[in-house]
Formats: structure tokens, C-alpha cells, sequence
């Protein structure tokens, strides 16, 4: 068996990840988003909302700049100016705003992390993909 290409997974993950938003938004408009507030039961195993949110965005701030430093891709001022951008976002919504909670009593479904780990995957590795097409085309 040959293993999975690296383009043809991303393409896979970024198809799904349309695939899903577009049934996401229809579903919204009848249910709601099952955290906060809103959480109830019958989405699968709950956390605390503080471990949640960590839980939940910390992939996008850990994945995206260890696979933005690891990559192959050429990288630049201007993309090391966006990667903190990015950074400076996600560690605040990971590793701050959880702890300044001021009613650590409410509890999210652990589903919701996969999302922020697949933001994070496609959106560093979209560099690398099509650096490395671009670099096959010359």
C-alpha cells in the first residue's frame, strides 16, 4: 500500500472542511451551537469550559507554528509578521482568555477541539503545499 501523498490529504481535509461548513450553516439556523449557554446533552463527552477552550485552541496556536518552523517553504518577514499575527491570536483565545473566565462552571462537548485542529493543519500547510507545487511548475 502506498502511503497517503501530502497534497492529496490536504485537498481531503480542505474538501471535508467546506463540506462540513456548508452543512454547519444550514444546521445553525435550526439548533444551537452546543457550548456556552447552549451546551445540553447528546454531544458526546463534556469538559470544563476553561480545559475547553484550551483544549480547543491550542492546536491552532501549537500546530500552526510548529508546522510553519518545520516547513520547507521559504519563509519571510512579512510571513514571520503574519505568523505572529496569528500567534499572538490563538495564544491569547488558548492560554489567557480560559483563565480570566469569570464562571468556570459551565462545561462544552470535547468535540468541538477536532475544528481547531483542522484550521490549524490546513492553514500552515497550505504554505507548504503550494510552495512546493510552485517549485515542481519551475
Amino acid at each position: 500500500m502506498q502511503p497517503l501523498h501530502e497534497t492529496t490529504f490536504f485537498t481531503a481535509v480542505i474538501s471535508l472542511s467546506f463540506l462540513l461548513a456548508g452543512g454547519t450553516f444550514i444546521t445553525l439556523f435550526y439548533i444551537n451551537a452546543p457550548y456556552g449557554r447552549h451546551i445540553r446533552q447528546g454531544w458526546g463527552p463534556r469538559v470544563p469550559d476553561r480545559l475547553g477552550w484550551l483544549v480547543m485552541e491550542s492546536p491552532s496556536a501549537l500546530l500552526f507554528a510548529w508546522l510553519f518552523l518545520l516547513g520547507d517553504a521559504p519563509k519571510s518577514l512579512p510571513l514571520f509578521v503574519f505568523l505572529g499575527m496569528w500567534e499572538a491570536h490563538y495564544f491569547h483565545r488558548a492560554f489567557i482568555y480560559p483563565f480570566s473566565i469569570a464562571d468556570g462552571r459551565k462545561f462544552m462537548p470535547v468535540l468541538v477541539s477536532q475544528i481547531s485542529s483542522q484550521n490549524g493543519y490546513c492553514s500552515s500547510t497550505e504554505r507548504e503545499v503550494h510552495a512546493k507545487q510552485r517549485s515542481r511548475r519551475h
